[in-house]
């Protein structure tokens, strides 16, 4: 009896019976930021003059062999003491970079760029001028100190500008350079040793040095996402490049004169 009265009590209507069901909306997930704002071409432009850089960590200690003997013989002392001077640029380069590196990730690519070429052109110059055993075994630390840090630095910038799977093919052109250095560059020293003499190699290195010295300055971003991002943010000072400058200007002008019509 109990069961049948409940059953043909009436249903009370509940407060969400008069109010209509909003359809479904999906909402489209926000578009993440590209991992850099550089275009492809771009990325490959700023990796190459990377890899060139890096070409100069094996180039400035393969290109000095040829030279070993006759620089014996001039500044007067055994080819074993010559032969130090190789194993005191190995030593140098084996700890350098560590210390590259780190200026490189806390204080950005472009000044670490600008140190470590700053002392190779300037140990170049002195290695041309120089007299001295002293001075040569001093001078070629100076210069093993500025190029050995040249690969990591460029390997920073590559990992900079591009995801992990784009990363091999541009990796791969860092290798050729670093790789063709120690082929061609003992044949240029001692094309330069036989029909000059043994200090145009070392002119020979301030020349590309120094020319690869303004290109940096010159043209070459900073790409420390610490920094600028992805790319977006505003570079300021000696992380600024010259062409940067000049460009970003020139857009900033252009935006103004526009938004002034």
């Amino acid at each position: 009896m109990a069961a049948t009265e409940s059953s043909e009590m009436p249903v009370k209507p509940t407060p969400n019976d008069d109010k209509e069901i909003a359809p479904f909306v999906e909402i489209a997930p926000e578009e993440e930021e590209p991992h850099s704002i550089f275009t492809t071409s771009v990325k490959r432009w700023i990796s190459y003059v990377a890899s060139f850089g890096a070409m100069f960590s094996t180039l400035s200690s393969y290109i000095y062999f040829p030279a070993l003997a006759p620089m014996a013989v001039d500044l007067n002392v055994s080819v074993a003491l010559i032969n130090l001077t190789v194993t005191s640029y190995l030593i140098i380069a084996g700890i350098a970079p560590a210390f590259m590196g780190d200026i490189a990730d806390q204080g950005g690519r472009r000044p670490a760029y600008i140190l470590m070429f700053t002392l190779v052109v300037a140990s170049n110059i002195g290695l041309a001028l120089q007299n001295s055993y002293p001075a040569l075994l001093i001078l070629r630390m100076v210069q093993s100190a500025g190029a050995s840090g040249s690969y990591g630095a460029a390997y920073g910038i590559v990992a900079d500008i591009t995801t992990v799977d784009e990363r091999g093919s541009y990796v791969g052109s860092m290798l050729v350079f670093t790789n063709a250095a120690p082929s061609f560059g003992p044949v240029i020293a001692g094309l330069l040793t036989e029909k000059l003499s043994w200090r145009w190699i070392f002119w020979f290195l301030v020349i590309l040095t120094g020319t690869y010295l303004l290109l940096i300055i010159i043209l070459l971003p900073e790409t420390q996402r610490r920094i600028v991002g992805n790319g977006s943010l505003k570079a300021h000072r000696i992380h600024r490049s010259l062409f940067d400058s000049l460009t970003r200007d020139r857009k900033i002008n252009s935006v103004g004169q526009v938004q002034g019509l």
